[in-house]
């Protein structure tokens, strides 16, 4: 839990923070994976993450990172997806990277896209032919 700025609330607020992988298909849908994104004020506190029974290999990462990660372990295990989504935090560098090397067509953010509420929306997209 950390102070930081919500879209969903408009301001600066309490929150906790999580990356997590969804499949989808005809059969229906699933979370897969997830991971709880810890803020430095966590990581550099030791006394903080004992205290929380945080794993001692945790440590600061940013969400994207945690994104490409979990995409490394849906791929390592064989996860049948065909594209991945995400918000425009992620941006498109090392998450498009590892889909690109594995062959996966990637959801550019589209910050001009949104739902309901105002909140960026992914479309799919396909890799580029010279991208590998």
């Amino acid at each position: 839990m950390a102070r930081r700025y919500t879209g969903s609330a408009g301001k600066i607020t309490n929150r906790q923070v999580g990356v997590f992988a969804a499949l989808a298909s005809r059969h229906g849908h699933a979370f897969i994976d997830r991971a709880l994104h810890l803020p430095n004020a966590w990581t550099d506190d030791p006394a903080r993450l004992a205290g929380a029974h945080v794993p001692d290999d945790a440590g600061f990462a940013t969400r994207p990172r945690i994104a490409v990660r979990t995409i490394r372990r849906a791929l390592a295990a064989d996860v049948p997806f065909a594209w991945v989504a995400a918000d425009t935090v992620y941006g498109m560098g090392g998450v498009e990277q590892v889909l690109r090397r594995a062959g996966t067509p990637t959801a550019a953010p589209s910050p001009t896209a949104g739902d309901a509420r105002g909140n960026a929306t992914a479309r799919p997209s396909s890799p580029s032919p010279d991208a590998a």
